[in-house]
């Protein structure tokens, strides 16, 4: 009965505060809504299945008002976005874990070694106690930010075309914009404790939107330079030069549109 029943309510069955009968009932009430809940969810997917209509072409401002109507009728829709964050959760409070551990265990070896040694002098000490501690400290530091970006949830990935919507083009020829980008040794530090736990390197985040933005702006020089009015299916690339540093290219279709 426990693979059915809650542990909460089979010690109400056996405390008799709870007959069999109203347990059974009220499992069947709730059986019964979630497979009304599944079938209103299958109904839509086969609607949206026999439109035959790619992601690009669908009409998705409809259907979200759709399913926000089909919530505040009861319908509840998989939260998958919950179950990605715990299971990166998980992994963040591992890793760290794994770590802190670690650093504790080389602490206590430290501890042990020098107090076999009393002699050995007082600001060594302190050095060779300082290195876990803030290791330690860092990637506490590291796991709290991983567990804010977390929570704050993550940015879509931002659709491309190649062509543009009502309107007649000409291509013109291929433009580019290329630059190299680094960051200093405190951002390298920290970005190094950010990879125990995982998640965004934010210095070298920043690193590349800045080298993203100068990309860009010399693709259009290249693309105003041709004469373009647009630059369509754009698309990004990057590749370590050194440790610290990068190359960002961006690239795209210079084109001209015909019937402004």
């Amino acid at each position: 009965m426990r693979k059915i029943i809650p542990l909460e309510e089979i010690k109400r069955l056996r405390s008799g505060s709870l007959t069999l009968e109203d347990c059974l009932r009220r499992h069947l009430i709730v059986l019964e809504r979630k497979k009304q809940n599944l079938k209103a969810i299958e109904s839509f997917c086969s609607r949206v299945l026999a439109a035959g209509q790619d992601l690009q072409a669908l009409p998705m401002e409809k259907l979200l008002l759709e399913m926000e109507d089909m919530e505040k009728g009861g319908t509840k829709f998989m939260d998958i976005r919950k179950k990605d964050n715990r299971k990166r959760k998980q992994g963040a409070f591992l890793a760290a874990g794994s770590a802190i551990l670690f650093m504790a265990w080389l602490l206590g070896i430290m501890a042990l070694a020098m107090a076999t040694d009393p002699e050995v002098p007082v600001p060594v000490i302190i050095f060779i106690i300082a290195f876990p501690v803030v290791g330690i400290t860092g990637i506490l530091f590291a796991l709290f930010q991983r567990i804010k970006e977390i929570e704050g949830g993550e940015l879509d990935e931002a659709s491309n075309i190649d062509y543009i919507p009502g309107k007649e083009i000409e291509v013109l020829d291929l433009v580019k914009g290329t630059v190299v980008h680094s960051k200093n040794i405190g951002r390298d530090f920290m970005a190094s404790m950010k990879t125990l736990v995982g998640g965004e390197l934010v210095g070298y985040t920043e690193m590349l939107n800045e080298a993203r933005q100068i990309a860009v702006m010399r693709m259009v020089d290249e693309a105003q330079a041709l004469g373009a009015d647009a630059v369509i299916n754009i698309r990004y690339g990057s590749s370590a030069v050194m440790s610290g540093a990068a190359e960002i290219i961006a690239y795209g279709t210079a084109v001209k549109i015909l019937d402004k």
